[in-house]
């Protein structure tokens, strides 16, 4: 239901102004008629004047478009997948990469697993 509310805006010079703001509640009527009265100091509420049922509201779903030809040609670099995910056939093969002179990035990429976690089993499992 909006009503339609009854309101006294005042600025502080002594004239106050009679307006009308039309809402849901007491409280958006009150926000909405500071936004209507730039510089008000306060704003009263009157009373209500007048109710009436909201207008129903018609739901418009669009079609999607058609995807942009960039994003459907794209493509994937490949990746090295893991039959066995056993950690030490990934620590394994994280220290051959290293070896060839990969980055922690590149192991992470390559391997699954984040770049601290190479960072960490290098560190870990590297013979000194």
């Amino acid at each position: 239901m909006l009503k339609t509310y009854k309101i006294i805006v005042s600025f502080g010079d002594g004239r106050p102004v009679q307006s009308k703001i039309e809402a849901k509640n007491g409280l958006l009527a009150q926000d909405l008629a500071f936004i209507a009265h730039p510089g008000a100091r306060s704003v009263h509420i009157l009373g209500i004047e007048s109710v009436r049922a909201e207008p129903k509201r018609v739901v418009i779903v669009p079609e999607p478009p058609e995807p942009h030809p960039l994003f459907t040609d794209v493509t994937v670099k490949e990746v090295t997948y893991f039959l066995n995910t056993d950690k030490q056939q990934k620590v394994d093969e994280c220290l051959r990469l290293r070896s060839q002179g990969k980055s922690h990035k590149d192991i992470a990429d390559i391997i699954g697993v984040g770049k601290t976690t190479v960072g960490s089993w290098l560190k870990q499992y590297s013979p000194h």
